[in-house]
This record gives structure tokens, C-alpha cells and sequence, in this order.
């Protein structure tokens, strides 16, 4: 398992219409992974609430040299 932790000082800026960053993780082709982010909520007095997590589940191949994924939930 790999497991990133971001602080205030280096969190990366998340977006509902954006993709998240995959944090330079390099993904190979015939694996499946699970990929999941736990925010919480920075409060402008620097106090934390709980946020929202999410999670997703896929394969990776090779088709015709391009990689293709499949979410498997």
C-alpha cells in the first residue's frame, strides 16, 4: 500500500468538476487498484471538520498501445 499525507502547507486544491492529481503514482497495465482521498475542511480560524471521502476501484490495459481503464465498483 502507498499512502500520501498532505498538511495545509502542501494539500492539493480539489475541485467537484476536476480531476484529483494521481500524486505522480505510475500506473502499469493488468493491475487493478483501489484509489481513495479523505478531506476534511480547513475553516478559515484553521479548525477541522470532517469532510468527505471518496474512493474508486479500476483495471488497467493496454489496447493497440493506448492504455484504457475500467472502473470495477
Amino acid at each position: 500500500m502507498i499512502a500520501r499525507t498532505f498538511t495545509i502547507d502542501n494539500a492539493p486544491v480539489l475541485f467537484s468538476d476536476k480531476c484529483i492529481s494521481d500524486a505522480g503514482f505510475t500506473f502499469a497495465p493488468g493491475k487493478s487498484y483501489i484509489f481513495s482521498v479523505n478531506a476534511i475542511r480547513i475553516k478559515e480560524n484553521h479548525t477541522i471538520e470532517n469532510g468527505n471521502s471518496y474512493s474508486v476501484t479500476f483495471s488497467v490495459w493496454k489496447d493497440n498501445g493506448k492504455f484504457k481503464v475500467k472502473d470495477i465498483n
